[in-house]
């Protein structure tokens, strides 16, 4: 028997719809290219089920289909999605964490705050604000205060912060490729580039910050984690959690001449990866991790 969605999606179902949907839109797939649910599974750290019943809702909005055999394919290409099957349900955990990050990444709210304010100040139940720091926490941009309240983490707000994670990342995500484990996966380097790809066809105007972040935490991240290091990767996956906040304020302020040189650097990378040239491709990213920490200020980098 075929699993149906529930007639009404969970807010993880929809949620997960989301992220997906924002991956299609990064470029991730092109049109006919299977979406395996392991692949997202791991991708997104859940289980197989939320995942098949996401995939699912994208069906029913006429993003994906079922091909036996194959599973779900992407049925047209990411410029081809109209606002209709783009613009999914947002929950209301979804909205309210949009609108935290933004109003935390520019200082509209404080790094020490309650429940109960954070209900007031956004017209929210209780309940929703406790999941959206929750997971916020499991994403390791707040923590909850003994007794009272919770603190957002650091999000790299000062000069110094950022130097810092800079310094830090080109010694981690650096020393990823220096591994003796270090493999590249063909296929995560296809979806690598297939984003990269996306984000220089398209109109700069046209890409949300959401889209933007996902795809270039993606790639520092899925660099790292070819290292099968686990400790790489988690402190890779701590710096992008504390990137977030920053980058969505700084977002505005990309040119489209950033963008482009951004992608296309990207893009080296991952030809000289391809190439089996990991020395190349290592003084390709230290440089452009070198000159983000060197621009921010004027243009800040993903």
């Amino acid at each position: 028997m075929t699993d149906l969605p529930p007639k009404r999606s969970s807010s993880l179902q929809q949620e997960l719809a989301r992220q997906i949907m924002a991956l299609i839109r990064a470029g991730e797939w092109g049109e006919g290219e299977r979406l395996p649910e392991q692949t997202l599974s791991r991708r997104l750290e859940v289980s197989r089920t939320p995942v098949r019943f996401a995939l699912k809702i994208l069906e029913q909005n006429g993003v994906l289909r079922q091909e036996p055999g194959r599973g779900f394919v992407l049925v047209q290409a990411v410029g081809d999605i109209g606002p209709a099957e783009a613009d999914l349900p947002t929950p209301q955990s979804e909205d309210l964490y949009q609108r935290m990050v933004a109003d935390r990444s520019t200082g509209r709210l404080g790094s020490d705050v309650s429940e109960a304010e954070l209900a007031e100040r956004y017209a929210t139940a209780k309940g929703i604000v406790r999941r959206v720091l929750l997971r916020l926490a499991a994403e390791g941009l707040a923590t909850r205060q003994r007794g009272h309240g919770w603190k957002f983490a650091e999000t790299l707000e000062t000069e110094a912060a950022v130097d810092e994670s800079y310094a830090f990342r080109i010694t981690i995500e650096c020393g990823a490729l220096r591994q003796p484990g270090f493999r590249v996966e063909p296929e995560a380097l296809h979806a690598l580039r297939q984003a990269q790809r996306a984000l220089l066809k398209a109109a700069p105007d046209t890409i949300s910050r959401e889209v933007w972040f996902q795809a270039n935490s993606a790639f520092h991240e899925t660099l790292v984690a070819w290292s099968n290091n686990r400790f790489f990767l988690q402190a890779m996956r701590q710096q992008n959690s504390l990137r977030r906040m920053q980058e969505y304020a700084g977002f505005s302020r990309l040119s489209p001449l950033w963008i482009r040189r951004s992608c296309e650097g990207k893009l080296r990378i991952l030809d000289a990866l391809e190439e089996g040239d990991v020395q190349f491709a290592e003084a390709l990213l230290r440089r452009q991790l070198e000159l983000a920490s060197r621009d921010l200020l004027t243009d800040p980098d993903a």
